[in-house]
């Protein structure tokens, strides 16, 4: 399952200790992220907001309230299709 380091790693070489727990991911010998260790579904991921880019970031302000609120002000059917397709499945 893919865990989130800051950007600024990426294609470095890091070091990762796994527990039962925890994943911890290393440069240097320093603690670069630490995340609880996930089980369960497949596809599940964890990123930490703060390892993204600040450009990045704001796409998180994209989720289904969002886009509901925009359907709402075109009218009542987009509102409908919209949230059809957004209660349909995960997204």
């Amino acid at each position: 399952m893919p865990y989130s380091i800051p950007y600024e790693y990426i294609r470095r070489k890091v070091d990762v200790r796994v527990t039962d727990k925890t994943i911890e991911v290393f440069y240097n010998q320093n603690r670069i992220a630490s995340h609880r260790r996930l089980y369960g579904r497949p596809g599940q991921y964890n990123t930490i907001v703060e390892h993204m880019p600040e450009d990045h970031q704001k796409n998180l302000e994209w989720n289904g309230d969002r886009f509901r609120r925009w359907a709402e002000q075109i009218g009542v059917n987009t509102y409908k299709a919209v949230d059809a397709i957004l209660t349909s499945r995960r997204v």
